[in-house]
């Protein structure tokens, strides 16, 4: 999520890991605070309500490394290169990726073909590397994906979305939603 939604500054003796999430989407914003714990366990992780969205945030002198991308100005005016270490873990959990990103600057949605209601993910970014990034997630899990526009990358073939339904755990029929029809959601 740090990718998409997240930010480190330098605070006068350590540094602040803020990640800013939809005040709606409890399951995310717990998720985030779930796996900033399991780093800092014992530690505080805090909450900030800011207009529509939730920051949740967290002190630790090590973010910097944990975050190598860290660096003055944004994301998509910057290179983001994943180190050799972030990398392997991409590679062994690539579900868990890419539904960090769908989580943070992604959704499943309704597409309408021809009059036909079928279900789809996207994931937008205004950087070129985290979209790389992200790309290169789904050709590890096999899923076919293609470029929707300058920012946005579009997940709509029907087996890829019900392969990424899979991983995510994410089912319609749960929401009482039939399969091919869903409201724009972010999987939980």
């Amino acid at each position: 999520m740090y990718l998409g939604d997240g930010y480190i500054n330098r605070s006068p003796r350590t540094y602040r890991l803020h990640v800013y999430l939809h005040r709606d989407d409890d399951i995310v914003i717990a998720k985030a605070a779930r796996a900033i714990r399991k780093l800092r366990p014992g530690h505080p992780v805090g909450f900030r309500r800011k207009g529509a969205m939730v920051i949740v945030n967290a002190y630790f002198n090590d973010w910097p490394r944990l975050f190598p991308q860290h660096a003055p100005g944004r994301k998509h005016e910057r290179l983001i290169v994943l180190d050799g270490w972030q990398r392997d873990i991409v590679e062994r959990h690539p579900a868990e990726f890419a539904r960090g990103c769908i989580d943070s600057d992604g959704c499943r949605h309704r597409r309408f073909v021809a009059g036909r209601d079928y279900p789809a993910y996207s994931f937008a970014n205004a950087s070129e590397d985290i979209l790389r990034i992200f790309t290169w997630a789904c050709d590890v899990l096999g899923v076919r994906w293609r470029r929707a526009n300058r920012q946005n990358i579009s997940i709509a073939r029907r087996a890829d979305v019900a392969r990424l339904d899979r991983l995510f755990g994410w089912a319609p029929q749960q929401l009482g939603l039939p399969l091919t029809a869903s409201a724009s959601v972010r999987p939980r």
